[in-house]
């Protein structure tokens, strides 16, 4: 098994503003994966994360949805940001590439999206991840949609 995507959600938030409305919009996604699978390019729509997660013989279809709104929303997207449990119980983010078991690194972001490198052989097998985008103003998406179990 390498990367899959098991269950995902997507919502959005009308964010009240003085002038304007302006939206907000979440993706919750299930993770699972090999200790050995550290490179999480998930920005990528054509890397090494989307293209192991969608080859996946189980969970394939649930991960080209996940994609697919992830791009909808990174193409009207102005910021963006991530948070991940397993980032927060004692992995201490480092500027370079991780040189221990408790290190993790945030490579590079791509449309908003992290790509995010684990300790080599030592990368969480189960893990949420959430990405939050702040579209530009006057831009919508219609998402409310969700995929697999769990979240």
């Amino acid at each position: 098994m390498a990367f899959a995507v098991t269950a995902y959600k997507a919502y959005g938030n009308t964010l009240e503003q003085p002038v304007t409305k302006r939206f907000e919009y979440t993706i919750e996604m299930a993770i699972s994966n090999l200790a050995a699978d550290v490179d999480a390019d998930i920005g990528d729509a054509s890397g090494n994360f989307w293209t192991e997660a969608e080859a996946d013989g189980t969970y394939g279809a649930i991960a080209t949805e996940a994609r697919k709104i992830m791009q909808d929303i990174q193409a009207k997207a102005s910021s963006g940001s991530f948070d991940s449990e397993v980032l927060n119980t004692g992995l201490v983010r480092v500027a370079g590439a991780p040189s221990g078991a408790t290190e993790y690194q945030v490579a590079a972001y791509t449309k908003h999206v992290p790509e995010i490198a684990f300790f080599a052989a030592n990368a969480p097998t189960s893990w949420m991840l959430t990405l939050k985008f702040r579209l530009k103003n006057g831009e919508w998406i219609n998402v409310d949609k969700a995929g697999g179990s769990g979240i």
